[in-house]
C-alpha cells in the first residue's frame, strides 16, 4: 500500500496543470513497482476521483464532551506532560501495537515533537512513560486525540486528563481499535463513522494475487475499492468489504 500524504502547488504555478503531472507521474510509478493500493486524504475529493480515488473504508470519531471517563491512574503511576526524552520510550510502546505501521529512525521524535502537538504520559515511579496521549497534529485538528500509547488502563485516565487539560474534545478511532472504541461508546461519547481516506485500486490482479487464497471469499473486480474496503452506509454504520485495513496513531487511515 502506498500513502501520499502530502500535494501541495506554489501559488503562481497553480492553474497549469503541474500537480495533476506530478500526480500522473507518481501513480505510474507506483503501478511500476506493483504498489495495488494506494491511499490519499484530502477535503476536496472530487479533485481526485478522476485518477480512481473513492471514498472508503470506515474510521470511528467520538465526541468526549460528554463522556463519563475514568478519572486518575492506578497507584503507582503519576501523570505528567511529554518531554521529548519520552520519545524513544514511546516509540517502543507504539512498536508493540498491532496496527503500528513502519516508521523510520528519527521519525518519533519529529511526530511527537510537532509544533502544536501536545502529550500527556502515564510515568512509573522510575519517571519512564508506560502510556501517553497526543492532542493534535502540528497545527491540524487541535482538538483531537490522534495517537495513544500502552495499556487501556492507563490510556482512559490520559483521555480524561487530555480532554480536562489540553483541551481535547474528540478522538479520532480507527477499525480495529474495537476495545477502546467500546469503552468510549460505553462511557457515552457520541460517535459516528467516516470513511478512512480516499483509496485508489492501481492494480486490481495484483490485488487478487496479493490476497489469494488467504481471503476465503468470493474477491471483487474492477477498479472500485469499496468491495475491497467497505464503505459507510446511508445510515452512518460502516458495511464491511473483504478487507479490513487499519493503521493506527498519527498515520491513521
Amino acid at each position: 500500500m502506498a500513502g501520499i500524504g502530502s500535494v501541495v502547488t506554489a501559488k503562481h504555478f497553480r492553474g497549469l496543470g503541474v500537480s495533476s503531472a506530478l500526480q500522473n507521474a507518481l501513480m505510474e510509478r507506483l503501478r511500476g513497482k506493483n504498489v495495488p493500493l494506494a491511499v490519499l486524504w484530502t477535503d476536496r475529493p472530487e479533485i481526485y476521483s478522476g485518477r480512481g480515488f473513492v471514498a472508503a473504508g470506515w474510521e470511528l470519531h467520538c465526541d468526549l464532551r460528554s463522556a463519563r471517563l475514568q478519572g486518575g491512574l492506578p497507584d503507582g503511576f503519576t501523570l505528567r506532560s511529554f518531554r521529548s526524552g519520552d520519545a524513544s520510550t514511546v516509540a517502543s510502546l507504539y512498536d508493540d501495537h498491532p496496527l503500528s505501521t513502519v516508521r523510520l529512525s528519527g521519525d518519533a521524535d519529529l511526530l511527537y515533537g510537532m509544533p502544536g502537538t501536545r502529550g500527556l504520559v502515564a510515568a512509573e515511579r522510575d519517571g519512564r512513560a508506560a502510556a501517553a496521549v497526543f492532542v493534535g497534529k502540528g497545527a491540524d485538528f487541535p482538538g483531537y486525540i490522534l495517537e495513544w500509547d500502552g495499556p487501556a488502563r492507563l490510556v482512559e485516565p490520559l483521555v480524561d486528563a487530555a480532554r480536562n487539560r489540553l483541551g481535547a474534545t474528540h478522538i479520532l478511532v480507527p477499525a480495529g481499535e474495537d476495545e477502546l472504541a467500546r469503552l468510549l461508546v460505553g462511557a457515552g461519547a457520541g460517535w459516528w463513522f467516516v470513511p478512512s481516506g480516499c483509496w485508489a485500486v492501481l492494480d486490481g490482479e495484483e490485488l487478487r494475487d496479493l490476497v489469494g487464497d488467504a481471503a476465503g471469499a468470493a474477491l471483487p473486480g474492477g477498479s472500485d475499492p469499496r468491495p475491497w474496503l467497505g464503505t459507510v452506509g446511508p445510515d452512518g454504520q460502516p458495511l464491511p468489504g473483504l478487507l479490513t485495513l487499519a493503521v493506527w496513531g498519527f498515520d491513521s487511515v
